[in-house]
């Protein structure tokens, strides 16, 4: 569990686990000479993904965060320190629903799809 929170609450974590997964897989396929062990990657790339645009709800537990996504503010006062790591922290978490979960888990069904087809690019056979 400590790992998926780790994934999920640093994109940069995420995006190191995936180049991670695909480094392996390649070297997995040249070593067993079997184009059929990279599209494996992909999978774990569309997880990886999924974890990441579940950031908000893994980060908060999913009663946090439902109370703070129906709160209106409407303040007047200087935010406090607490709610600039919050708006920071919630800027994030909408990168991460918006943009980097989905690219992950794109590229993921893409290779998932197509890892064949490049394993015998790069030439395993």
């Amino acid at each position: 569990m400590i790992v998926v929170r780790r994934l999920a609450s640093n994109p940069f974590a995420s995006f190191c686990a995936a180049g991670i997964t695909l480094a392996a897989h390649v070297w997995w396929s040249y070593a067993a000479d079997n184009a059929d062990r990279l599209p494996r990657c992909g999978a774990l790339w569309a997880i990886i993904g999924a974890l990441v645009i579940a950031r908000p709800v893994i980060r908060l537990g999913y009663r946090k965060w439902y109370a703070q996504a129906t709160v209106i503010d409407g303040g007047t006062y200087p935010p406090s320190p607490q709610e600039i790591e919050d708006a920071r922290q919630q800027a994030i978490d909408a990168r991460c629903i918006q943009v980097y979960g989905p690219a992950l888990i794109i590229t993921g069904t893409a290779l998932w799809a197509y890892g064949d087809f490049l394993a015998h690019l790069i030439g395993v056979p």
